[in-house]
């Protein structure tokens, strides 16, 4: 990212947006399926569902303290308009 042609890309913020707000989804559907598979015990701080309790409290902090994502999907879609208008000039 530091060299080469992607490093001088003005529309790349818009790229990472989208994957940013990808993988906050993708974390929270993860993160889902095992407390449904768990069911109460997803839920608790103690025995087999500890980790999946844990990182349920931790997901929303995780996506979150990334940028919400009514904000990442708002700078994806501008980058990419901003991009379309310039190409179709060409």
């Amino acid at each position: 990212m530091h060299s080469g042609p992607a490093a001088n890309d003005p529309y790349l913020g818009g790229f990472v947006a989208s994957l940013k707000v990808q993988a906050g989804r993708t974390l929270e559907f993860v993160v889902r399926e095992p407390q449904q598979v768990l069911g109460g015990a997803g839920y608790s701080r103690t025995g087999k569902g500890a980790r999946v309790e844990q990182i349920s409290r931790d997901v929303r902090v995780m996506v979150v303290g990334g940028g919400s994502e009514e904000i990442l999907k708002s700078l994806a879609i501008k980058q990419e308009m901003k991009a379309v208008r310039e190409t179709s000039r060409l």
